[in-house]
């Protein structure tokens, strides 16, 4: 078997990085690939880096779109390509070499939709393994799926350390809305569609790039307001399933509620609707929320119930301090 591969690379300011991201891809011992380059309006070097490698290897291929965020250049992306499988890599990572070839060889082998591995989290000089299982698992029940979909601590909804047969993506596309947690949102639509999907713990082939930029990741802005979005499909979907093995999703869907109530404020966005749907969030699982979390969590709650405002106010104005001392 020998099956094309579309490799979907979308790119925004990662000069830094991509070169060391499209080198670990053109290197791969799987040579079938489509790699798609999508260039989200990035203001750096990444447009010359990206066209050294078009004109030397033609699997690659380039476009440049205006900066309308990570999932339509996914969108587009998907849209171009032409593979039996499809794999999403970020820009600022890379992979070991023989990748690609490993998960192809088992999603055929084994005859599954999806093929995920395990991963390295790199920072700085600093190289971790992240290893939260010990077997490789063939799961094809909806509600275990859901369990390791959902999971933070095993593998989340990340798109990057996957690959997925296209025929069970069929017309899904990106929710644009959403700027956080979209791959968890991408991951929700096309569930419906698989079947069983093989993990590879011991298998750890996919480089995450913790940057320095993203140290500080406690920032009030209009874009986490779209995480509730992901949630509330997240929640839909647990209930539908009836999965009672994931941990602190009441007390993440009520703290992204909480501090939604500070971003409007901060924004003067004054939506009699949303406010209402999310002092209703924040009514319906505070107990819960309180019964998850575990330690200075239980303050948080607490806090966040009696003044959510000022407790964004607090956070919000730390977090600007932090950004600033990260500058220097």
């Amino acid at each position: 078997m020998n099956d094309k591969i579309s490799v979907i690379v979308p790119i925004y300011n990662t000069e830094k990085y991509i070169g060391k991201c499209l080198e670990s891809i053109k290197k791969q011992t799987y040579k079938n690939l489509e790699i798609i380059l999508v260039n989200d309006g990035s203001i750096d070097k990444s447009e010359e880096i990206c066209k050294s490698y078009i004109e030397k290897d033609k699997r690659f291929t380039y476009y440049l779109t205006s900066n309308y965020g990570v999932s339509h250049a996914r969108n587009f992306g998907l849209d171009k390509a032409t593979g039996k499988y499809i794999m999403f890599i970020d820009s600022d990572d890379w992979l070991e070499n023989n990748m690609i070839e490993i998960l192809y060889k088992e999603l055929i082998e084994k005859k599954c939709d999806i093929a995920v591995c395990d991963y390295f989290i790199n920072f700085k000089e600093l190289q971790i393994e992240h290893n939260k299982l010990n077997e490789e698992k063939i799961i094809n029940e909806k509600n275990i799926m859901l369990e390791f979909l959902f999971d933070s601590e095993l593998y989340g909804g990340y798109l990057w350390n996957k690959l997925i047969k296209k025929s069970i993506i069929k017309d899904i596309r990106f929710n644009e809305k959403i700027k956080i947690e979209e791959d968890v949102d991408f991951l929700c639509q096309i569930f419906e569609n698989v079947n069983s999907i093989i993990y590879l713990p011991q298998k750890k082939l996919y480089h995450y790039v913790k940057r320095n930029e993203s140290a500080v990741n406690f920032n009030y802005s209009l874009k986490d307001l779209t995480k509730l979005l992901a949630l509330e499909k997240k929640m839909k979907i647990k209930d539908e399933y009836q999965i009672k093995n994931l941990e602190k999703l009441e007390y993440e869907y009520y703290v992204i509620a909480s501090q939604a109530r500070y971003i409007l404020r901060k924004y003067k966005i004054y939506d009699k609707k949303t406010n209402n749907q999310i002092n209703n969030i924040r009514k319906k699982y505070f107990f819960e929320a309180l019964y998850e979390a575990k330690g200075k969590e239980k303050i948080k709650v607490i806090l966040l119930n009696i003044m959510p405002i000022t407790y964004g106010k607090i956070k919000d104005k730390l977090s600007n301090r932090g950004d600033k001392k990260w500058k220097r």
